[in-house]
């Protein structure tokens, strides 16, 4: 809920301490007078000490550069909004990004001489512990608010990006200000929850960054660096949703992306991902036409074989009449289980149909459609694989004791008995139950006496 703004100040508590905002000194940049520096030494953690020197990377390739001073924003290292004191004229550092295998390069700004270089900041002001009371200013003034929770974006300081809990709702923080005047910190505030499991990172080098590159995390945990372990691309060759990343072992969602040309020639990346292990044997395919596709239609993939056009040739459905969760799709001779269906009308008046579905494994399963809670014998089941099509005749059941078909009861097919390890109801719209059952590998003999003491306690419950 981005539609209710507030801004509230700290009370006394933290009134002492003081976070002046930068000078407005008399600072302009003169037009167009851009340069790049490297700096080969430290990372952008640490500050060069003054009397370092830098080199040009352009416009004039290889110059060095004396460092005379440094002026810090505030947050202790190299970064944008610092300034910078070569060979005795003032520079604005405008974007920084690390050199693989270590140092830094700026990008910078050259600004007017100054009679006094901008005030330093002093350190930021730590995040508040809990059970502080904020003193709303907007838009209702003097209401006292209760902090219950605080999430940081990782800088350890009350800063953009991090999230607060006042009187039980979450608010995330736009801006903060300072007014050294009266010594009060102020925090725009906008309505939203804090992002749930969700790490936020970024990567400066090639626009698909290989395998042992190293991700630089800004949320949660800020400036933490993620060693890249592995990458499964969705089919369609660049950074994207829908990709999966390992990083320091760990399997990785790609849900956003955003990507950017820097005028060094490398690509900055920034992408939002949750922690989830790629799909083993998922496909997800998509088909536009009527409702339910009829045999012979082509499915465009979507993953992981991006764009590629699979052929239906046959198609079993649940009973229910229409594309769902549980009918068996069969693809270039292949059949499928289909896990998830997202479907929606176009103007046109065709179906989009989006299907999940996985290989439908080499096992033992039948279907059958039962008008009692227990199969007769005699009724005939349609096997469904590994011989599609089949039919085997009922010789035996062996309920274990609940009156239903489920988990744990035996049946024998053909002469061979076999031990039920899953079960699948669907109803029909005509009222029919369609039963399909899962099987063991085939017993050597009759199934013993089942103690059916868990079937009668059950029986109680229901």
């Amino acid at each position: 809920m981005r539609d209710r703004v507030r801004s509230c100040g700290l009370v006394a508590v933290l009134f002492a301490a003081v976070w002046i905002v930068m000078a407005a000194a008399p600072i302009t940049a003169q037009a167009q007078e851009e340069i790049t520096l490297a700096y080969d030494e430290i990372g952008r953690q640490q500050i060069p000490e003054n009397c370092s020197t830098w080199h040009e990377l352009s416009p004039n390739f290889c110059q060095d550069h004396h460092q005379d001073d440094y002026i810090d924003n505030g947050d202790g290292h190299v970064s944008a909004c610092d300034f910078i004191l070569l060979n005795g004229m003032w520079y604005h550092i405008e974007a920084v990004r690390d050199i693989p295998g270590g140092g830094i390069e700026i990008d910078c700004v050259r600004v007017d001489a100054i009679e006094e270089p901008p005030e330093p900041l002093p350190p930021p002001i730590p995040v508040p512990a809990d059970c502080v009371i904020w003193h709303e200013v907007a838009p209702e003034f003097c209401l006292f608010e209760h902090q219950d929770g605080y999430v940081d974006n990782g800088d350890g300081v009350i800063s953009e990006c991090d999230y607060i809990l006042l009187d039980g709702i979450w608010y995330h923080v736009l801006v903060v200000s300072h007014d050294p005047s009266t010594g009060q910190t102020y925090v725009g505030l906008v309505e939203e929850e804090p992002p749930q499991d969700e790490h936020e990172l970024e990567h400066t080098g090639p626009p698909v960054p290989p395998n042992c590159s190293d991700w630089h995390e800004t949320w949660p945990e800020f400036c933490s660096a993620l060693h890249q372990g592995d990458y499964v691309d969705n089919g369609d060759g660049v950074v994207s949703e829908c990709d999966y990343i390992q990083l320091d072992g760990i399997w990785y969602h790609i849900t956003g992306v955003y990507q950017e040309e820097l005028p060094s020639g490398d690509w900055l990346t920034r992408i939002t991902v949750v922690e989830e292990d790629p799909p083993v044997g998922e496909q997800e395919l998509e088909h536009i036409g009527p409702p339910v596709p009829p045999d012979c239609s082509s499915w465009h993939e979507l993953w992981p074989a991006f764009c590629t056009n699979l052929h239906q040739g046959g198609y079993i459905d649940n009973g229910d009449g229409v594309v769902s969760e549980c009918d068996y799709i069969q693809l270039e001779g292949i059949w499928y289980h289909i896990t998830y269906v997202y479907q929606e009308e176009l103007p046109s008046g065709d179906w989009l149909t989006r299907i999940q579905v996985v290989r439908a494994e080499e096992e033992h399963r039948a279907a059958a459609e039962v008008e009692t809670a227990l199969p007769p014998d005699c009724i005939m089941w349609h096997e469904l694989a590994p011989d599609f099509c089949t039919f085997l005749h009922q010789d035996g059941y062996v309920d274990n004791g609940d009156g239903e078909i489920s988990v744990c009861d035996y049946i024998k097919l053909e002469g061979v008995w076999y031990h039920i390890i899953a079960v699948y109801y669907t109803e029909s719209r005509d009222g029919r139950v369609l039963v399909e059952i899962s099987l063991s590998e085939p017993m050597a003999g009759a199934p013993e006496s089942i103690d059916s003491s868990w079937g009668r306690i059950k029986s109680e419950f229901r």
